[in-house]
């Protein structure tokens, strides 16, 4: 069997610790439905195994992403919005919007601030 590349990750912790692949069998049909439900939530199929698995087996303490199953899709989301977010910034730029676009940045950061209140109350 060849080994395949780790995949480095950070844990429920915050400390780094290296994935290996693993191997499962499934069905197609099992697979394919597994895929459509991970397809609904905004996650890989393997997203959602690991997830599904680690809480199966875990009380929530030490099962990583388990107990923390919308991290995919918050990782994901974060992504998208980054890249679409420097693409925006790059555009206001080039069309001399520079006041608008720190007026956005400002009040996103007020917003930011705001939350963060709530969430600590």
């Amino acid at each position: 069997m060849s080994q395949k590349m780790a995949e480095q990750t950070v844990d429920g912790d915050g400390n780094g610790e290296k994935r290996m692949p693993r191997s499962i069998r499934f069905s197609d049909r099992e697979w394919a439905r597994l895929e459509t439900f991970a397809i609904m939530r905004g996650i890989t199929a393997g997203e959602l195994v690991r997830a599904a698995v680690l809480a199966a087996v875990g009380d929530g303490a030490d099962a990583g992403e388990a107990g923390r199953p919308m991290a995919p899709l918050i990782e994901r989301t974060f992504r998208y919005v980054h890249v679409l977010a420097t693409a925006m910034r790059a555009r206001m730029l080039e069309e001399g919007r520079a006041e608008e676009l720190e007026e956005l940045v400002r009040e996103a950061r007020e917003l930011q601030r705001e939350l963060q209140k709530r969430a600590a109350g």
